[in-house]
């Protein structure tokens, strides 16, 4: 996750298993390549920690490159951690095309009842726990022992590390403007399908302490920040959840060399066709890039999770699938979103849906093809808490149809070749329950396993 000058794992108050790692207090190491300041066991860069090296070699192995030298490896106690990388601090901007102060994302119903200034300034319940700063280049891990969890949080960031070392995803001109938002996605999904890919081939008991220690923090931490919960944290998370898909998609397609292109020259698209992934990035007619401002275009998974946590998700997909373009408007306390669509009728069916799920200071006009929803806050107690927000700690509610689809599309790809039809007719009939048994599941033979067979057979008719 890129945040300033900063890549870190973290974790969010949302339904994703992203668990807290507790290391024990830093002590002076006197192994090579390592030296003790101020406490801290720190790599001086001519050798690597020997700490790291194991992991370091896995990544290597597992993206196809060698590093051009060492990262240096930084083990600072938690507390010493915690005032350098998890101090509150205002929201900052985002690539998601809105702004998310406490005003316009409660206007937004991305949050639920109680959501106040205060929640928004703790930037929504993230908790660093391994981070890779590009300048200086170099791991910061909290802690000084690497237990399994906080293994594979390293090998998370060592991957950006060789992203920047051979791939240049430190380049401003790629950082910001309209392809930001595909280059974040693509990083951080990369770096999360190379983490999955050593947990993987870890013991069984160790994938299981990751998973439950996992499930024990968030649990913890939603119960302390229930109004966290949900679109806000799910928007946040996006880059590594979808990333992890487009990723494994552009290597199925076109190996690492495809993945490699598009992280060097990526695509101004927003990803929401899984198709959209080419081995040679071509300009796209999407509007869906644009950096964020007080107006602008909303990036179609942002206008689909603030429908989908309001409304159900496959009125949402149709919605967000006949899109042309949604422009982003503020006026003080006030959002416009203004929808072109080639469906009038299905998008004010449920932009008024969404507006009876909120509170009051929601109306819903058109002017030709397009739609407009204007909703302003309703303030930290006048929100109703959403019903399609639930605590999740395995995955978040809102986007699992959209995952689902990309994992379709990659399994038909992989055993057929099969072209975009199939994915977008079955997840567009599908319920979440659904969406969720059909991402659990891995048959590496059957494509369609965990779906419903009738609506397979239908779409076996129809495609």
């Amino acid at each position: 996750m890129r945040k300033g000058t900063t890549v870190r794992r973290a974790i969010r108050v949302t339904a994703l298993v992203m668990a807290l790692g507790l290391g024990t207090t830093g002590c002076g190491l006197s192994a090579a390549g390592v030296r003790t300041i101020e406490g801290r066991a720190v790599a001086d860069g001519r050798a690597w920690d020997p700490r790291i090296l194991p992991l370091a070699r896995f990544v290597e192995r597992a993206r196809g490159f060698t590093f051009l030298q060492p990262v240096p490896a930084h083990f600072l106690t938690p507390a010493a951690f915690d005032r350098r990388f998890n101090r509150p601090s205002a929201v900052r901007p985002n690539h998601f095309g809105i702004t998310t102060d406490a005003a316009g994302v409660r206007a937004l119903g991305l949050v639920g009842h109680g959501f106040d200034d205060d929640f928004a300034a703790d930037r929504g319940g993230l908790v660093a726990v391994g981070v890779y700063t590009l300048r200086p280049a170099s791991l910061w891990i909290r802690g000084a022992t690497l237990d399994p969890y906080l293994k594979e949080v390293v090998v998370h960031e060592l991957t950006h590390a060789l992203q920047r070392q051979r791939l240049g995803t430190d380049d401003r001109s790629k950082t910001s403007g309209r392809a930001a938002f595909a280059l974040r996605t693509l990083i951080e999904g990369d770096a999360r399908r190379i983490e999955y890919e050593y947990r993987r081939q870890l013991p069984s008991t160790e994938q299981a302490d990751i998973t439950a220690r996992g499930k024990s923090v968030a649990r913890s931490i939603e119960a302390q920040h229930p109004s966290l919960v949900g679109a806000l944290g799910t928007l946040g998370n996006v880059p590594y959840s979808l990333g992890n898909l487009v990723s494994q998609f552009a290597v199925l397609r076109t190996g690492d060399a495809g993945l490699n292109a598009l992280i060097e020259d990526p695509p101004a698209t927003d990803f929401w066709d899984p198709y959209s992934v080419a081995p040679v990035p071509a300009p796209l007619p999407d509007p869906f890039a644009l950096p964020p401002s007080a107006s602008g275009t909303v990036r179609r998974t942002t206008l689909y999770l603030v429908l989908a946590n309001r409304i159900p998700g496959r009125s949402a997909l149709s919605v967000v699938d006949d899109v042309r373009s949604v422009r982003y408007g503020r006026e003080g306390d006030c959002v416009d979103l203004d929808d072109a669509t080639t469906d009038v009728p299905t998008t004010e069916r449920a932009f008024r849906a969404w507006a009876a799920q909120m509170a009051t200071g929601v109306t819903v006009s058109r002017r030709g093809t397009t739609v407009r929803l204007r909703t302003c806050d309703p303030g930290a107690d006048g929100l109703r808490d959403a019903p399609f927000n639930a605590a999740d700690t395995d995955t978040d509610p809102t986007l699992r149809l959209v995952l689902a689809r990309h994992l379709l599309a990659g399994r038909l790809y992989r055993l057929s070749g099969a072209g975009p039809c199939m994915d977008s007719f079955i997840v567009r009939r599908i319920s979440v329950a659904e969406a969720t048994q059909f991402l659990a599941t891995s048959s590496p033979l059957d494509p369609y396993e965990g779906l419903p067979p009738s609506v397979v057979d239908e779409a076996k008719q129809r495609c």
